[in-house]
C-alpha cells in the first residue's frame, strides 16, 4: 500500500543546497523520491525512481562517499533460500541528478567458474560502509543443507572506476577463497 509519508529519509548536503532521499514503501514497488531544498528553504523534485523486486525481506538504503563524490546505494538482500540479491548503486552529479552505476558483481563471476556440482546460493553480501567496499559469500556442494557450506568462502574487494564525466563502475578488483566448512546459524 502506498504511504504518503517516507519511510526513510536520508539528506545530502551539496554547495548549499540540501537534497533527501525518500522512500515509500509499497507491497511490490519502492518508490525513492530525491526533493532538493535551495539556500531559502524552498524545494523542487529533483528525480525518483521505483526498484521493482518481489519477496524481499531485509533491505538497505544509504549515501557513502568515495574518493570526495556521493554515491546512493541500494542493496535488497533476501535471507532465504535463494540467490535474490538486488544491488543498485548511483553516482550523484552536483546537480542532484542520479547516474547509474555499473556494478560487476563477484558472485555472478565466481559462480559462472564453478563445476556442476557446486554453487552458490545466497548470493554476496556487498558493505557500501567503509571504503574499499568488500563483500564476502559462500560456495555449496549440492549435497549440503543451506546453513552448513562445506566448500569455502570467498571475500571480495571492489574497485570504483571512473570511466566518463557521470559513469562510473563498481567492479571486483581482489578475489579470496578460503577453503572449508562454515556454520552459517551461529
Amino acid at each position: 500500500m502506498y504511504s504518503q509519508m517516507p519511510k526513510e529519509v536520508f539528506g545530502y548536503a551539496n554547495d548549499g543546497a540540501f537534497m533527501q532521499f525518500q522512500r515509500f514503501e509499497r507491497a511490490i514497488k519502492d518508490t525513492v523520491v530525491i526533493v532538493k531544498f535551495d539556500s531559502k528553504g524552498y524545494f523542487r523534485f529533483a528525480g525518483g525512481l521505483e526498484i521493482d523486486e518481489e519477496f524481499v525481506r531485509h533491505k538497505f538504503m544509504d549515501i557513502v562517499y568515495i574518493n570526495g563524490d556521493a554515491f546512493f546505494t541500494y542493496n535488497y538482500r533476501n535471507m532465504g533460500n535463494s540467490n535474490n540479491n538486488l544491488v543498485r548503486m548511483y553516482y550523484i552529479a552536483s546537480d542532484c541528478s542520479l547516474h547509474q552505476v555499473e556494478v560487476v558483481r563477484a558472485d555472478s563471476l565466481y559462480a559462472a567458474t564453478l563445476p556442476d556440482n557446486q554453487f552458490v546460493w545466497n548470493g554476496e553480501e556487498i558493505d557500501f560502509t567503509q571504503v574499499p567496499v568488500t563483500s564476502q559469500f559462500y560456495v555449496w556442494n549440492k549435497a549440503d543443507i543451506h546453513p552448513l557450506p562445506t566448500v569455502g568462502k570467498v571475500s571480495v574487494v571492489y574497485q570504483l572506476r571512473k570511466t566518463g564525466k557521470t559513469k562510473y563502475t563498481l567492479y571486483p578488483e581482489d578475489i579470496n577463497f578460503t577453503k572449508g566448512s562454515f556454520n552459517l546459524s551461529e
